[in-house]
């Protein structure tokens, strides 16, 4: 006998539908072949962290082993991501690595040219925080009350590089 699920978990399945139904099945694999059981269980072990006092400050966010699940990247490769430029982390006060949320598409897809962002912001910002919350923070006169990540999503990194270095100039003066 099938288990009866609440109004809010059939909710949280219609909302699913609605996202999932803009993504292509191929944006989902990570092979060909991949089975959806497998994508299933990736986007399950990918759940967002709960740290409320992060989560107001730039979140929500991936740990590391849900990141990890969600990529298909092993440990080595989340770090080497990182160290590149190609993904963001803050550490919180009790050590651990949490990566905002924002920076990966609803397939799975890390936000492009965040190393060249990265490049100009972080020099000019004082940490990690800060860069997250420039990127995902809207912006009516910049962006059409987009946030940067949003803009970089959609294919245009020209403006977001641009803010950049205007910020970047401004608070070297």
């Amino acid at each position: 006998m099938a288990h009866k699920l609440s109004p809010y978990f059939e909710q949280v399945l219609e909302e699913l539908r609605r996202l999932l139904s803009d993504i292509e099945d191929d944006d989902l694999r990570l092979t060909p072949d991949e089975p959806a059981a497998h994508v299933a269980a990736r986007m399950l072990a990918a759940r967002w962290s709960h740290y409320r006092d992060w989560d107001a400050k730039a979140g929500p966010f991936y740990e590391s082993g849900g990141l990890s699940a969600w990529l298909n990247a092993d440990a080595d490769e989340i770090d080497r991501m990182e160290a590149a430029g190609d993904l963001l982390s803050v550490t919180t006060d009790a050590g651990r690595r949490l990566f905002p949320a924002f920076q990966i598409s609803p397939s799975g897809k890390p936000l492009p040219h965040l190393a060249e962002v990265r490049s100009v912001l972080d020099p000019a910002l004082p940490n990690p925080l800060t860069v997250a919350r420039w990127l995902n923070t809207p912006s009516p006169s910049r962006f059409h009350g987009r946030t940067a990540a949003q803009v970089l999503f959609a294919g245009d990194p020209e403006p977001v590089l641009a803010a950049a270095r205007d910020d970047a100039n401004r608070l070297a003066h």
